[in-house]
């Protein structure tokens, strides 16, 4: 069935436009000699106004067993404003968009059930990866259940001033989107999906994308190329 993921919808706001939400990630460092994490630097003015701290408590780090491994989340204490969840990305040698991807797949399944989170970044992450592992953990495929799971986030605005972070995010989630389409095709089964089907969907998805070319080949034409392994399935 067409769109049956579930799409997780994101959206890059200027800080000082970033209305209500429930969560704030933000991404921390890993201390190469073994001491404390310490929060990303770089980010904007309104930081402090949403919550965020100056710098991570080293205490609570310790009882918390946090030292910003990739992906390792820390949910701050409970503040007057939205919750406020701390990703690791490791140490910042070799810091990497695969690394970026897994902490924002972590920030977004730490807010569990909340409908509407933020991430506040500096001007030079990433966006592309950030959207990439946003979306991709975000991804749910519920065509099948005859009652489906609560609804997980929903909406998450990426906070930064950075016009080249917005121009990113727009890429990684055209790509973050083709690979839930293909994740569509494979949880989908034979029963539901022949390959007549299959052709239908694929061209159906990119007739008019330009600069894509689609061929399908019937009987046929699968014959003609001699690829009897093909016709024997």
């Amino acid at each position: 069935e067409e769109g049956a993921h579930v799409s997780l919808s994101i959206e890059v706001v200027a800080p000082e436009a970033l209305g209500d939400v429930s969560t704030i990630g933000v991404f921390a460092l890993a201390a190469g000699d073994g001491g404390p994490p310490t929060l990303l630097g770089g980010l904007p003015a309104r930081a402090a106004e949403l919550g965020i701290p100056a710098e991570l408590d080293p205490d609570e780090c310790t009882r918390e067993g946090f030292k910003a491994k990739v992906g390792q989340v820390l949910k701050l204490g409970p503040g007057s404003g939205p919750r406020v969840v701390v990703v690791g990305l490791g140490p910042a040698d070799g810091l990497d968009d695969e690394r970026w991807r897994r902490g924002a797949a972590a920030a977004v399944r730490s807010a569990g059930e909340s409908g509407v989170a933020a991430l506040v970044v500096p001007e030079d992450a990433p966006g592309a990866a950030l959207a990439e592992g946003s979306v991709l953990a975000a991804y749910r495929f519920d065509a099948y259940r005859s009652k489906p799971p609560p609804t997980s986030l929903e909406r998450l605005f990426i906070a930064t001033d950075s016009e080249a972070v917005r121009d990113s995010v727009a890429r990684g989630v055209v790509a973050a989107d083709a690979v839930s389409f293909a994740r569509d095709l494979v949880n989908t089964p034979p029963s539901d999906l022949n390959p007549t089907q299959l052709a239908d969907r694929v061209t159906g998805r990119l007739q008019d994308r330009t600069g894509i070319t689609v061929e399908v080949w019937d009987e046929e034409k699968i014959v003609g190329e001699r690829l009897g392994g093909l016709l024997a399935v």
